[in-house]
């Protein structure tokens, strides 16, 4: 069985955009992300001029397919929304004990959100 761990951050109850947010794993050795969800605790009506986004990176590396509600489905609270992880991959994909995962959020329109991400990281190497 891999190891594990999961690291989780509170985006706050009524966030607006631009902003990023930061989280480190923490452990030694090289970990990647095995999967990445956010569960808002709000909704957000389907809109197609009021959206909010959020992109997990490292560095300007995009991490995950952004997750967006827009017009054709908002956001309902308290359920999950997982994150695709990115095909691009490679070196952007593995953290150091010290490498910063972004969690980039962007807004249109005066959309808000509130939620929390939770990331699990599965050991890559020592």
């Amino acid at each position: 069985m891999a190891d594990t761990v999961t690291i989780s951050l509170a985006l706050g109850a009524a966030i607006t955009a631009p902003d990023t947010q930061y989280l480190m794993h923490g452990q030694s050795g090289e970990w990647k992300i095995k999967s990445a969800s956010f569960l808002p605790t709000e909704a957000t009506a389907a809109s197609g001029s009021n959206l909010f986004t959020i992109t997990l990176k490292q560095g300007s590396d995009a991490v995950t397919d952004a997750l967006t509600s827009n017009a054709g489905s908002g956001f309902v609270a308290n359920t999950s929304q997982a994150f695709t992880l990115a095909s691009t991959g490679g070196a952007a994909a593995e953290f150091g004990s010290a490498d910063e995962l972004a969690v980039a959020l962007a807004e249109t329109g005066t959309a808000q959100m509130g939620g929390d991400v939770y990331v699990v990281f599965e050991k890559a190497r020592v």
